[in-house]
């Protein structure tokens, strides 16, 4: 997969959607003590730069952060928090979705069954 990523926002004031193209950037790096000093858990990925000037910010919570696969774009992560926004050495935190797929796969398979039954 490509290590660039897209954060999509709705400005709901303006009825359009923003698009930031930002690159991961590694844990061990996120984790140093000039970022988040150890706060990055294994159920966490940042993204951003470490200049900043581009991020997710407050009323983004819950946003898709996705990565084009070959055709196929791929939910990567869910915006979740962050110092300030687009502060320098301060990049995106984002849940890390491939942590939940389980979690995910077993909702959607509860979900399906309870509809099958109550005939939805």
């Amino acid at each position: 997969m490509n290590p660039t990523i897209f954060a999509v926002q709705l400005n709901v004031s303006c009825n359009y959607l923003n698009v930031l193209r930002v690159p991961i950037i590694s844990t061990k790096k996120c984790n140093s003590s000039c970022m988040y000093n150890g706060e990055i858990t294994a159920r966490m990925l940042c993204a951003g730069y470490t200049e900043g000037k581009v991020d997710a910010c407050q009323g983004d919570s819950g946003g898709p952060l996705v990565c084009q696969d070959d055709s196929v774009w791929r939910l990567v992560g869910v915006v979740s928090w962050g110092t300030g926004c687009a502060e320098p050495n301060h990049p995106g935190v984002y849940t890390k979705v491939a942590k939940f797929l389980g979690w995910i796969y077993e909702m959607i398979e509860v979900n399906s069954i309870f509809k099958f039954y109550s005939g939805q």
